[in-house]
């Protein structure tokens, strides 16, 4: 009997996460802020994010070209409409990658010390999860 190997995608990992499922997932739970997110979950979606709001940058410099111009800058609706729509789901996944160390989510108001905090989630962002279960439950599989 013959063995057929499957042919992985760029977005496959071994484990089945896949960038556009990882995205899906923080979608799924947009507004909830109990559980945990994995780390490679959690950065799937933050690629997936990033390259969205690159293409809707692209989008609307294609568009609207810079001609429309007010006091405050160029027009950018796209982009500008899907930062608003993605400032709750973003919290709540950063969040939940907190919880996955362990970590309370009010840790994200150390952003608003300028550079020292940004820094500072940032590399809670980056650290690996707890392998067991904590305070904020089991160990996440997204």
């Amino acid at each position: 009997m013959a063995v057929v190997k499957k042919e992985s995608t760029f977005t496959e990992t071994k484990s089945g996460i896949t960038l556009i499922s990882a995205y899906e997932a923080v979608w799924k739970k947009y507004t909830d802020f109990n559980g945990r997110l994995s780390r490679k979950g959690y950065w799937y979606f933050a690629i997936v994010n990033i390259l969205i709001s690159f293409s809707l940058a692209f989008l609307d410099r294609l568009i609207f070209k810079g001609e429309l111009n007010s006091s405050y800058g160029s027009l950018a609706p796209l982009s500008s409409i899907y930062s608003l729509v993605m400032l709750v789901p973003l919290l709540a996944a950063q969040t939940r990658r907190l919880h996955d160390r362990n970590r309370s989510g009010w840790f994200l108001l150390l952003v608003l010390i300028p550079i020292v905090g940004q820094i500072i989630v940032l590399v809670f962002l980056l650290q690996k999860g707890n392998q067991t279960k904590n305070d904020y439950g089991p160990v996440s599989h997204e």
